[in-house]
């Protein structure tokens, strides 16, 4: 005897099948990967990943006056941030100094950083393109991706 498609079994089937298909937080994740992967891809010659890319970006533009300053502008956490840097300093690309303040540490590209960010950037802007290329409302859909993380707000658990 065939199983009713209400049972609970499927009806639950169901609901998760419309759950993956649906949500934000799982696609957007796995588009994240493979979008990562494919700027990897790209930048792999010039040594560093597009997670570090941005780092890189971030201290060649001046940003780097703190890592809290850094992290800030990131978006990242302090501790994830602070990981990352000593990769790129064991690579040589970043070191840190005392800022203005001496209880403050500043960073900066080394001469190295400075030449694999100039690599990586022509690297980043051929995956770039690439992906211009794939869709063409790219840039309208990371428009509307931008519009929607302004307009959320973590829950407050427990509030």
């Amino acid at each position: 005897m065939a199983r009713q498609a209400s049972s609970p079994g499927q009806a639950l089937r169901q609901r998760a099948m419309r759950m993956a298909r649906t949500c934000a937080s799982s696609n957007l994740r796995r588009i994240e990967r493979r979008v990562t992967d494919h700027y990897d891809e790209y930048l792999r010659p010039t040594g560093i990943t597009a997670v570090q890319l941005p780092i890189l970006a971030a201290i060649g533009a001046g940003l780097g006056s703190s890592i809290s300053a850094l992290a800030g502008a990131l978006e990242l956490e302090r501790s994830t941030l602070s990981r990352d840097l000593r990769v790129l300093e064991k690579k040589k690309l970043v070191e840190s100094f005392y800022g203005d303040d001496r209880r403050t540490h500043a960073l900066r590209l080394t001469a190295q950083g400075l030449r694999t960010l100039d690599k990586a950037h022509a690297a980043w802007q051929c995956a770039h393109t690439r992906l211009l290329s794939a869709s063409e409302n790219l840039e309208e859909l990371l428009r509307q991706l931008r519009k929607f993380e302004r307009s959320i707000t973590p829950k407050q658990v427990g509030r």
